[in-house]
């Protein structure tokens, strides 16, 4: 991992701050770059324009779509009543539809507890076999494509009104 921090060797260089977050020195910001393609750009608090107008939010109609996983993230569930702290997969589905892609995120609890939806998910993009064991290579889902069942899901608190599109299954490639 690199700090793109600029001055002398050692100004701004600190271990242990969050990808994405930032360090101060000298009471100046200085802010942690990593550049892998069209990840935009960051902006100043001052100066800078805005021209984007917000996207408006596509409920999908319950039922049988494709979907591409885009990407992943590698986080940890702080755990509950139920279940203890464990690793987690945040997976990306991009889902194609005549309205537009739509992505929907899921959590993957690894843990021997949800060790059906992980099979679930591995088995939809064609990398399990019915019968077989499965190693959790999640740098093997990114560009892989299957079929899943969209379901709607209330909000909670605040957003108890809303609707969203949420996964109700991943059907397993043949």
């Amino acid at each position: 991992m690199a700090w793109n921090v600029g001055g002398n060797n050692n100004q701004g260089y600190q271990q242990g701050y969050p990808q994405g977050g930032y360090q101060q020195n000298n009471y100046q910001q200085q802010s942690y770059q990593q550049h892998s393609g069209d990840e935009g750009r960051e902006f100043s608090w001052d100066g800078d324009t805005i021209t984007a107008d917000g996207s408006d939010y596509i409920l999908l109609p319950p039922g049988d779509y494709n979907f591409t996983i885009s990407k992943f993230d590698r986080t940890r569930s702080q755990g509950s009543d139920k279940m203890p702290p464990c690793n987690m997969a945040v997976v990306y589905f991009e889902i194609h539809s005549d309205q537009g892609d739509v992505t929907v995120r899921e959590n993957y609890l690894l843990h021997s507890k949800f060790e059906w939806k992980l099979s679930q998910l591995f088995s939809s993009v064609g990398l399990k076999k019915k019968g077989e064991p499965c190693p959790l290579n999640f740098n093997a889902l990114p560009g892989r494509s299957g079929r899943l069942k969209l379901k709607h899901t209330r909000g909670t608190g605040e957003k108890a009104n809303n609707e969203y599109n949420a996964i109700d299954r991943l059907y397993a490639q043949e």
